[in-house]
């Protein structure tokens, strides 16, 4: 009955059932005899999940387990025939997990409690917080390990494991809480306590391992505080149905369940140890047991309830590596910090791959303490190197291996008498940036100036330093300034005065002059918009600076060398009533000033070694002459093509020539205009009369100086294309071929201006050849266009036309052999661009003449051309004077091809007596017939043979002979049919 009981009570304590599959476990070897049982059927495991729930913590009293260790081996005969034996295994190694989720655990609730079947839910919630308190969020965790049940054996007292594992899994609850739990019902049979193999005493429940699986190199330790452990106690008298925890008191922590070992992979885990020789060997947490005063009745959870609620909160500090930051002297002594640091501050490591980087920029300089203090460099870990780092913002990525703190080291330094060396280098380039490479020499002065109190007047003490300057041997346009000696600097030099007078006691630049007379430079002015300065201490002037390369502003009257009447470049300082701190140049400047903590002696432009490190940048702007192209109104003008409006030509010497690149065209055409070149003048005012060479070029007088160009804009007249074409007809009316007749001609182009008398040809195209197409003779103008021109009228047409006709051919005219024209060849209507109406009398202008031997010419040309050009009058195309016309252009244009008839050369029969007297020929001959030549190879033969006697007008004639020609020969030709070659 009261067994009944307990597995009812123990059920409804435990406030949840399940359906649970069969869990499977390895076979396990003993170590020692145990008597063999079968496996009991009744345990099994399934998955559920929960919800964390924190606890309270109590002491109460001893369970069975840590009673047990001193009991009798009879009260182990006694118990119940065990369903399974427990293994001997040395290993604490983690078993495989299952691969479930803790969600898993819920997924096959029973409704109701089934007999023997109770099972309990192992879980706790672990939280993690950093050395400072805070939530552990460097990253996120994840938790497993094994949950296994063991016995303890009689005869060697050691907790021995059962073959079975149960799988721990991890979930994040958040705020750096994890819900831990068994991913499995652990079986809770009414029999658990005694149900045991011959010789082993109390079965328990407990945490194998419950590791970290995240590598965890920057984490130091992850230990929770001394303190105790809540439990939940179920007895077979209980009456409640409500799982009650806490009911049973609390068990003090293990430093086993509170430490985590690491190992040298860097996994944190908690450990049960194998084949624990006592209870304490065996994590608490989360584990089982009996009591004493109701042995093998009453169940003592640890941690938790039972249930499927998170009740016990486990609270560890993450302890992370830190880098300690340490200030120490060269002998390594701790020294104070400078102002911003922290002597053994500790950053902690966030990370595997933590980057270490210190807050803040360590200074060169420092004071504290009434000591002054020099930056030598820093190192990582505990042994000091022989080269340190330098660099002011130390960073380095840690190892892991408590040698990663940082060692700052500083140096102590003490005042003493310096010399400082007051110089820079400056570097000349002109206008465009280039080198100006044109020597220079300096002269200059250095000196020591006072200020007078309240007035604020600074005053020279007329003690000057003497300044030279040195080309660089490497760079022609580079220049070493410098004093000749070096400028002494006390110990307790800071720029103060002590007195009723003065207040303030500086050094600085008195003057500097570049001495090379430069008429042809403009100005020269500095490019650097600040110079560097270098901070010392009072003491170590020149020596050990505190700060480097800090700007600061050029004075105004520094920022270029002034341009004396000399010709010749300077910077002065201005001392006296009409000085300021404004009026010295700050360039080489030696001064004092207070900070906060220390006094300083502030050197500018150089740092007070013979290394001069600072470069002064100058601009050397040239006069230049500046090119303008106007029109005849003085209004600027697109250039022509090479030229460029306002070029500037820089001067390069005190006697300098401009020569202007390239020849000025005579006209050319830009954005639709076309200009005409008129002439050039010299400077601001332009004269009466312009020079006209193409290439201007002229001595500067250096203040005067520019070239200005001047065209004129001129209008043209467009001339379409035309085509004028000669045919050529013979005495028979047919078309002679066109290709067996020379056309040549010249292209001509000529003007008339008004200021000279004649016309002059301009250019002559010689030597021009006719093409022939479709049977014809072409004179081809292409389209183009002639300028009009006050005072000039201009020409352009085809000169000099030549027609050269076949050697069988005698004549070529205008007109036909009637002294008109074939009906079929017409003369072409001729007209002008500037009329509709067609020009009369046209024929005999275009009439040939002979010139010599086969060759034409026009009988008549126009007068208006040079003498020894020849131009026809109707193809000529003329641009007007616009002073003396109203007509801006003409040009001829034919309807039709003009024809030209050809006569045939001839062979003439004549018959004469012997006194060259006509007679009356033969019968069958003609007296005068004419054969007309055909060919230039033409070859005569009489139509039959002459009869050697024939009667005619009653007289007798006997044949004599012939011949050739106009002349008799002495002997004549006797054949009857005479015949030859014509020439």
């Amino acid at each position: 009955m009261k067994q009944t009981k307990w597995q009812r009570l123990a059920t409804i304590g435990l406030c949840s059932s399940l359906v649970i599959n069969a869990f499977s476990g390895a076979t396990a070897v003993a170590e020692e005899s145990s008597p063999t049982v079968a496996s009991s059927a009744k345990e099994a495991t399934s998955a559920s999940s929960a919800t964390p729930e924190s606890t309270e913590s109590s002491q109460e009293t001893t369970e069975t387990s840590r009673e047990a260790e001193t009991k009798e081996a009879e009260e182990q005969a006694e118990a119940e025939v065990p369903t399974e034996t427990p293994e001997v295994r040395t290993d604490t190694t983690e078993q495989p997990a299952e691969k479930s989720s803790e969600s898993d655990r819920q997924k096959n609730i029973s409704p109701r409690w089934v007999s023997d079947n109770q099972v309990i839910y192992p879980r706790m919630t672990f939280a993690f917080t950093d050395e400072t308190g805070k939530t552990f969020a460097d990253e996120n965790l994840t938790l497993s390990g094994t949950y296994y049940k063991l016995a303890r054996h009689a005869a060697t007292s050691q907790w021995r494991p059962y073959a079975t594992r149960y799988p721990i899994v991890s979930s994040n609850a958040g705020g750096g809480q994890y819900r831990v739990a068994v991913n499995a019902a652990v079986p809770m049979p009414y029999d658990f306590l005694t149900n045991l193999p011959v010789g082993y005493a109390v079965n328990i429940y407990a945490i194998e391992q419950l590791k970290i699986d995240n590598t965890l190199k920057y984490v130091d330790s992850i230990v929770a505080p001394v303190g105790t452990i809540r439990r939940t106690y179920y007895s077979d008298q209980q009456v409640s149905e409500t799982p009650q925890f806490g009911n049973y008191g609390s068990a003090n922590l293990t430093q086993r369940d509170r430490t985590f070992s690491k190992n040298s992979a860097n996994i944190f885990s908690l450990n049960s140890v194998a084949l624990a020789p006592s209870i304490n060997d065996v994590l608490t947490m989360m584990s089982t047991d009996g009591t004493g005063s109701a042995p093998g009745r009453d169940i003592i959870l640890v941690g938790f309830d039972g249930t499927s609620t998170y009740r016990q909160t486990m609270n560890y500090k993450v302890t992370r590596k830190q880098v300690t930051e340490k200030f120490v002297d060269t002998n390594g002594v701790a020294i104070t910090p400078p102002t911003g640091f922290t002597q053994n501050k500790k950053t902690p490591m966030t990370s595997n791959a933590f980057t270490f980087k210190q807050a803040g920029t360590l200074p060169d300089t420092y004071q504290a303490d009434g000591k002054t203090y020099k930056f030598k460099g820093w190192y990582k870990g505990k042994t000091k190197p022989n080269t340190l780092t330098t660099t002011k913002a130390p960073s380095y990525a840690v190892t892991y291996d408590d040698n990663d703190d940082l060692n700052v080291v500083y140096e102590e330094v003490v005042p003493r008498d310096t010399w400082v060396y007051p110089g820079f280098y400056a570097e000349f380039v002109d206008e465009q940036g280039k080198a100006f490479t044109n020597p220079l020499t300096f002269s200059g002065n250095y000196t020591q100036f006072l200020r007078k109190k309240t007035v604020n007047i600074f005053e020279t003490t007329g003690n000057l330093y003497p300044m030279i300057g040195s080309k660089d041997p490497s760079q022609s346009n580079k220049y070493k300034i410098e004093t000749q000696s070096r400028i002494p600097i006390s110990a307790t030099y800071d720029g103060n005065v002590t007195g009723d007078v003065y207040d303030k006691r500086e050094y600085g630049l008195h003057d500097l002059t570049i001495t090379n007379e430069l008429k042809y430079v403009d100005k020269i002015e500095v490019m650097n918009t600040s110079l560097p300065a270098t901070d010392y201490l009072v003491g170590y002037v020149g020596i050990d600076p505190i700060l480097i390369d800090f700007p600061n502003i050029l004075h105004p009257l520094e920022r270029a060398f002034i341009k004396n009447t000399n010709q010749r470049f300077s910077i002065n300082a201005i001392f006296g009533a009409n000085g300021s701190a404004s009026t010295i140049p700050r360039l080489l400047r030696i001064g004092g000033k207070d900070q906060p903590n220390q006094r300083n002696v502030t050197l500018m432009g150089f740092d007070g070694t013979t290394n001069y490190k600072h470069t002064m940048n100058y601009k050397v702007t040239r006069k230049q002459v500046t090119e303008n192209f106007v029109d005849t109104n003085g209004v600027a003008i697109t250039p022509p093509t090479g030229f460029t409006q306002n070029k500037k030509t820089p001067m390069t010497s005190n006697n300098y020539t401009f020569k202007q690149a390239g020849t000025l065209p005579d006209t050319y055409t830009t954005g639709g205009k076309t200009y005409k070149f008129k002439g050039w003048y010299k400077g601001k005012t332009k004269p009466n009369t312009l020079t006209t060479t193409k290439a201007p070029s002229y001595a500067v007088t250096y203040n005067n100086d520019d070239l200005t160009v001047v065209y004129e804009e001129i209008e043209f007249f467009d001339f379409p294309a035309l085509t004028y074409q000669f045919g050529f007809v013979d005495e028979s009316g047919k078309r002679v071929d066109a290709s067996t007749i020379d056309l040549t001609y010249d292209n001509w182009h000529g003007e008339l201006l008004s200021s000279v008398d004649g016309w002059k040809t301009t250019n002559i195209e010689k030597g021009q050849v006719a093409l022939t197409k479709n049977n014809l003779k072409e004179i081809v103008y292409p389209s183009h266009s002639l300028e009009i021109m006050n005072g000039r009228h201009s020409q352009y047409s085809a000169a000099n036309l030549t027609f050269k006709i076949p050697k069988y051919y005698e004549n070529i005219s205008v007109y036909n052999k009637n002294g008109t024209f074939d009906t079929a060849y017409p003369f072409p209507t001729i007209k002008v661009n500037t009329s509709t109406t067609p020009l009369s009398n046209r024929p005999q202008l275009f009439q040939l003449k002979k010139s010599n031997n086969q060759s034409f010419i026009f009988n008549q040309t126009t007068a208006a051309a040079p003498a020894d050009v020849q131009v026809p009058y109707n193809l000529r195309e003329i641009v007007y004077d616009p002073a003396t016309s109203v007509n801006k252009g003409l040009y001829h244009m034919l309807d039709k091809p003009i024809y030209y008839y050809l006569t045939n050369r001839k062979v003439t029969e004549n018959f004469v007596d012997t006194n060259g007297t006509k007679i009356k020929p033969p019968t069958g001959f003609t007296q005068g017939n004419q054969i007309p030549m055909t060919s230039n190879t033409f070859k005569y033969t009489a139509a039959k043979a002459l009869p050697a006697t024939y009667t005619a007008g009653g007289k007798t004639y006997i044949f004599q002979g012939w011949y050739k020609g106009k002349t008799k020969p002495n002997t004549l030709t006797t054949s009857t049919t005479p015949t030859y070659n014509t020439t």
